[in-house]
């Protein structure tokens, strides 16, 4: 709203032709963020009309897309990005607006493919992995999630959040191999922060679930460590230590307890 109030009277000054478009630009995506479309499409036609633009120019084609978006006419837009791609297949913009429109459109294995297409030419990107791992969670492909965090803290080692996502999906996924990873995992924030309760919570949660399976085929076989085994229950016991230490004395301290003690 303030960037229309404040733009829309400059168009009536005398200004150079690079500011106007720059400033037509800007009014186009303000309106389309303002759902006033008329306003937007009366910037378009005259971007469309400014020498050296034209209705193929790469500027223009993508305020088009954007405006037919806002207007819920995803088919269009997509054909936009679709010329775009073909022009140039490693065209990020328009490879990630194809994945916002399918998501629009609750397209959700369309999107992973079209959101895996963008990954494959861009491996380097983290934020993009994040959404995938996202898109995993929602169709319960919980290995793959880990493999796209795996990705994330390639490009960032030391976030915290990222080694706690991974520790969990590690645990939630099972078995004995997994619970040694998330308990890494879990050590690794501890690492970086000594007091994050929700790693400890995961480093408590992984040594159980890992105690629970070498209990229950340590009858049938003994294809454990023994010493790993004693190592995990001063984890565990530690863990627990440092829980009902950090929340002694508040509300939570009796039903922590009772779930830590169950």
């Amino acid at each position: 709203t303030l960037v229309l109030k404040t733009a829309l009277p400059l168009l009536r000054t005398k200004l150079v032709p690079s500011q106007r478009l720059a400033l037509l630009e800007q009014i186009t995506i303000a309106a389309i963020h303002e759902q006033d479309i008329p306003t937007a499409e009366e910037s378009l036609t005259e971007i469309k009309a400014t020498p050296g633009i034209g209705s193929r120019s790469l500027r223009f084609c993508k305020l088009l897309a954007l405006c037919l978006e806002s207007q819920a006419e995803y088919e269009d837009a997509t054909r936009i990005y679709d010329d775009m791609i073909t022009e140039n297949p490693a065209n990020i913009y328009a490879l990630k607006r194809k994945y916002i429109i399918l998501r629009c459109q609750l397209k959700d294995l369309e999107a992973r493919k079209c959101l895996n297409d963008y990954l494959e030419k861009n491996p380097g990107d983290a934020s993009s992995w994040v959404e995938m791992a996202k898109c995993c969670l929602e169709q319960g492909d919980y290995k793959g999630a880990a493999y796209c965090y795996e990705e994330v803290v390639l490009c960032s080692p030391v976030d915290l959040k990222t080694h706690c996502v991974l520790g969990e999906l590690y645990v939630t996924i099972g078995g004995k191999e997994n619970c040694v990873l998330a308990r890494k995992h879990f050590a690794l924030c501890l690492e970086l922060d000594k007091g994050c309760c929700r790693a400890m919570f995961g480093l408590v949660s992984a040594a159980e679930c890992y105690l629970d399976l070498v209990g229950s085929t340590a009858k049938k076989s003994k294809d454990y460590d023994e010493d790993d085994v004693e190592m995990v229950h001063d984890l565990h016991k530690y863990g627990v230590e440092k829980l009902m230490k950090a929340y002694k004395g508040t509300y939570m301290s009796g039903l922590l307890e009772s779930v830590l003690n169950a």
